[in-house]
């Protein structure tokens, strides 16, 4: 009392930064979470080709099959190829040659396997539109990546990274 004066002073207000902390937790959880949701166009999953189960000898397709689910396409394209073009009629085969071709940027040649496929009636049409449109959106083909992307359906894997596409060019 004999130093500081008692009579006029403030009053000091107590304020609780509990509600402060709480909401800077909070946006930076959303931060974090936002930063590791996948994003983009190049964000996609790539399935994994089926092998064929052969005793005793391992063929051309089981050669390209395990290259190809290691993700060495380059080295799994060649063996693709050559299985696709000895069995046109193949879907399953054409489809992951096809996949092979983009994932090695090959998107020219990788349109012209995947059309036929989109445009068919067979298991992977809705797989193959995905991938033609993505090889037409790297293209910068705008008409017919959005003509692609459009007849993915939503329930199709690739439903998600097709709406990207068609978000890019609308």
């Amino acid at each position: 009392q004999q130093h500081f004066k008692t009579g006029n002073a403030p009053k000091a207000k107590l304020v609780s930064i509990k509600k402060y902390v709480t909401a800077a937790s909070a946006a930076a959880a959303i931060f974090i979470l936002y930063l590791s949701l996948p994003g983009g166009i190049d964000n996609y999953a790539v399935p994994d080709m089926p092998q064929a189960v052969i005793r005793g000898s391992e063929d051309l397709s089981n050669k390209g099959a395990l290259l190809f689910n290691k993700g060495e396409y380059e080295e799994a394209l060649p063996l693709l190829k050559e299985q696709a073009l000895s069995k046109p009629e193949d879907a399953t085969a054409n489809f992951f040659y096809a996949v092979g071709l983009v994932k090695t940027k090959k998107y020219e040649e990788a349109l012209k396997v995947l059309k036929p496929l989109a445009e068919g009636e067979s298991a992977y049409k809705e797989d193959a539109a995905f991938f033609a449109a993505l090889s037409a959106y790297k293209l910068d083909r705008k008409t017919e990546a959005l003509s692609f992307a459009e007849d993915v359906s939503d329930k199709s894997a690739y439903y998600q990274p097709s709406q990207k596409i068609i978000k890019k060019y609308r």
